[in-house]
């Protein structure tokens, strides 16, 4: 397939100070800390509309439609990890840069001068700061322009003749750090509202007799109960995951299972695609994209297995009623 042109806003998402963590913790403990980090950044890209393209080491690439909607994912990714407790007697932290332009997409990756501008952006960058270029940020809403934006040195960019302006956007104060910490649509704009909230704030407790999904997740000796508007499950050969999957053809972060809009989501995030069997039906493949799932079936990861595989992972898809606001996810 021939690589295509668009324009896009570039996200990276870096954990910093992880060589130290390495050092002090060491190799096990401290890949569990940056996995939490990681997982925290995955779940704010997707919920603000984000599409993750790769995980490189420590550090997480992601498009956008727009600087806006990156800008109130930077938001919510750092407020997110602010709430991970300490490690190794500090606070985790990551540091964010993003730029907007052209790019080529090649399957389901992106090229171009526009991702090597992010990328730098990133290395500029301090633990717990948000840095665009100046460009960039004359895309973002009036108020966030006015309020939370901080000039910064102009830096030489490969691949561009003059030195780029940037700015530092700040989460904490003003406007921005309302989209971090949103717990009303009026607090943030119309057109970002709903996934904002969905990852900043616990959702709004739901009609009583509001129909929603309840998931039961088997693999190997370990189950899950899934019940609510807002759970979560990672799956993956990372120790970090919710679900730690036991076969080298499934990808260190392979994907998610979630309870979204009363329907239970499946993304595939993988090399090698995550296979789904319904019960009566026939093999669906799952390649960097999402399915509904209902119903019971078997899940396998990267290559289709049988349902009494090692490998396999079962689901049992409920829709009942809810009495009144239950916890999002319980593992036993």
């Amino acid at each position: 397939m021939a690589a295509t042109t668009r324009n896009c806003c570039v996200l990276f998402a870096d954990v910093a100070g992880s060589t130290q963590l390495y050092e002090k913790l060491g190799d096990a403990e401290a890949l569990r800390a940056v996995e939490r980090c990681l997982n925290r950044v995955e779940r704010a890209i997707v919920a603000c509309g984000g599409k993750v393209i790769k995980t490189i080491g420590d550090e997480l690439m992601a498009t956008f439609a727009s600087a806006e909607l990156a800008c109130h994912a930077a938001c919510v990714m750092h407020a997110r990890i602010e709430g991970l407790p300490s490690v190794a007697g500090g606070k985790l932290a990551i540091r964010v840069g993003f730029h907007y332009g052209s790019v080529l997409v090649d399957g389901v990756d992106v090229f171009g001068n526009t991702v090597n501008v992010a990328s730098r952006i990133t290395e500029v960058a301090k633990a717990r700061e948000i840095i665009t270029s100046a460009e960039t940020a004359r895309l973002l809403p009036e108020a966030i322009r006015e309020k939370s934006l901080k000039p910064l040195p102009a830096i030489a960019v490969k691949g561009v003749s003059a030195p780029l302006d940037l700015v530092e956007i700040s989460w904490t104060a003003g406007p921005a750090a309302r989209v971090a910490q949103a717990t009303s649509p009026s607090q943030v704009s119309k057109s970002v509202a709903a996934p904002v909230i969905a990852e900043a704030a616990p959702p709004a407790a739901p009609p009583k007799t509001k129909l929603t999904p309840r998931v039961i997740l088997r693999y190997g000796n370990q189950e899950i109960l899934m019940r609510g508007h807002a759970a979560c499950v990672t799956l993956g050969r990372d120790t970090g995951n919710d679900i730690v999957i036991q076969d080298p053809r499934a990808s260190r972060n392979h994907g998610m299972i979630e309870l979204r809009d009363g329907k239970c989501i499946l993304t595939d995030k993988s090399s090698n695609g995550t296979f789904v069997s319904p019960h009566g039906g026939s093999h669906v493949a799952v390649s960097k994209d999402t399915l509904v799932l209902d119903g019971k079936g078997y899940i396998c990861f990267g290559h289709i297995c049988p349902p009494d595989s090692v490998g396999s992972l079962a689901y049992d898809v409920q829709v009942g009623e809810e009495p009144g606001t239950k916890k999002a996810k319980t593992k036993s």
